[in-house]
């Protein structure tokens, strides 16, 4: 039980249900995403589910050959170009970024991303409570979390927690490989049910970090001085494995993401901004989420960056900020208010940063 045993048959049954039941845009659409999904895998080095699929069930050349017989395109890949050069000396976090803030240098010409108004729409979406502390899980989440925080708003969280971060304190290897079976085995299992495979994943996740104490110290020492009555952890997506390793741990704790893979959004329900999983790595591949900075260690309870030092990273990186926080970019209503007492208006903040 696992993600290939899940995701091989899965795909089968929805290529057979594609190529024998009558044709519906919502079809071709998930179709598309399904490509979408193989394709990431591959352009992240991994390629076993694409080889075990087309070795059992030609699944990829029968996917390919649906899209073409209906006229569709697949959904392209984002040009990223891979940093070159080196990184800066390790600084902590949290200084790192308030010096992002103070930064005197000018960042041109702002970001005109479409893609900028849409983390916006995110934002609003989440909300804001005074009674809840907002957890953003960088390196994806930099934006919102700079957005919120020129809004004035408190008990913001910036942690870099993700596979370097679980790997730096376990023995074992792509431990969030480990934690992200508790999925499959529940969905192969049938637990389709939204509470139903969250109370079974919460409780599978929090046994199998015992046998890593390094990793669960170093989160409930992150967790335990976080007051708020909340907590709700900000992620891109998109399956949402270090988003539910803290709400394992805490029960404050919930979660909302950007998007998810097509076959967790009935499980993960109204936690999910957006169905449309072929937007994610638009939102991870801004070049100040994907290479400005880099984890370096976690020592003390506090986390450690590198920051790159190629110029062309560091200008691109501060007018994608720039057009996010630029005061004369048009905001969307509402963002950070929702109910009666927390609709009070944010406080004034200069949100030039460069």
């Amino acid at each position: 039980m696992g993600f290939l045993s899940y995701s091989l048959r899965y795909y089968r049954e929805k290529i057979e249900q594609y190529e024998t039941e009558p044709l519906t845009p919502a079809a071709v659409y998930e179709a598309k995403q399904l490509l979408k999904m193989l394709d990431d895998l591959l352009d992240e080095g991994y390629t076993a589910l694409n080889q075990q699929m087309e070795e059992t069930f030609s699944g990829v050349t029968r996917l390919k050959r649906l899209l073409t017989a209906w006229g569709q395109a697949p959904f392209p890949l984002p040009a990223v170009r891979r940093p070159e050069g080196e990184y800066g000396a390790p600084q902590e976090l949290t200084a790192y970024l308030k010096g992002l803030r103070k930064s005197p240098g000018q960042c041109g010409q702002p970001s005109r991303s479409p893609f900028l108004g849409e983390l916006e729409r995110f934002c609003a979406w989440i909300g804001y409570r005074d009674d809840t502390a907002y957890v953003f899980l960088l390196r994806d989440t930099l934006l919102p979390f700079l957005y919120y925080q020129a809004a004035g708003r408190e008990n913001l969280y910036p942690w870099l927690i993700g596979r370097k971060f679980v790997d730096s304190l376990s023995s074992a290897p792509h431990l969030d490989d480990h934690i992200r079976a508790v999925f499959f085995e529940a969905l192969e299992s049938g637990m389709e049910q939204e509470q139903e495979f969250l109370d079974y994943s919460r409780r599978e996740i929090k046994k199998r970090i015992r046998q890593f104490p390094a990793v669960e110290k170093a989160l409930r020492q992150l967790l335990e001085p976080v007051a708020a009555p909340k907590i709700l952890v900000i992620e891109s997506g998109c399956y949402g494995t270090f988003p539910m390793l803290l709400c394992s741990l805490d029960e404050r704790a919930d979660f909302r993401m950007f998007t998810t893979v097509p076959f967790l959004l009935p499980v993960y329900g109204a936690r999910i901004y957006s169905g449309a999983y072929e937007k994610n790595r638009l939102f991870e591949t801004f070049c100040c989420h994907d290479q400005l900075f880099r984890f370096h260690s976690f020592t003390g309870s506090r986390f450690y960056v590198e920051e790159h030092l190629n110029p062309e990273i560091l200008t691109k990186s501060r007018q994608e900020i720039c057009g996010m926080l630029a005061p004369n970019h048009p905001k969307p209503q509402g963002l950070c208010w929702g109910t009666k007492e927390q609709s009070r208006p944010p406080k004034r903040r200069l949100l030039w940063l460069f």
